[in-house]
């Protein structure tokens, strides 16, 4: 069963994904500290010869969502389908504090 939205977690603003990230297609949905909901829309480019989901897109999604919280994919039913757990360091320029921007801005103020 997939783990409910926990009621602080907001909506956020489009995060623009760079590179092979941005090529996935992925999207945060919602965050909060501890949290992030991301959403992909599974396209045939990014299936497998049997017509699934490709592993490393799934690997690749975990990698990011590990950016913002500790990680698990459930599938559109609900399914655990995979975990993640990774180490980051922060680059120059990065926020540390990992935030990102509220659709409602006022209300996380």
């Amino acid at each position: 069963m997939a783990i409910q939205r926990p009621a602080d977690a907001r909506p956020v603003a489009a995060h623009a994904f760079r590179g092979f990230n941005g090529l996935i297609g992925h999207e945060v949905v919602a965050w909060r500290p501890g949290f992030v909901e991301m959403a992909l829309k599974v396209r045939p480019e990014l299936c497998n010869a049997n017509g699934l989901l490709h592993g490393g897109v799934m690997m690749t999604l975990l990698d990011s969502a590990s950016g913002f919280a500790e990680t698990e994919i459930y599938d559109q039913k609900g399914d655990l389908v995979a975990t993640g757990a990774g180490t980051f360091r922060y680059l120059k320029g990065e926020r540390s504090d990992g935030t990102l921007i509220f659709l409602d801005q006022k209300a996380a103020d």
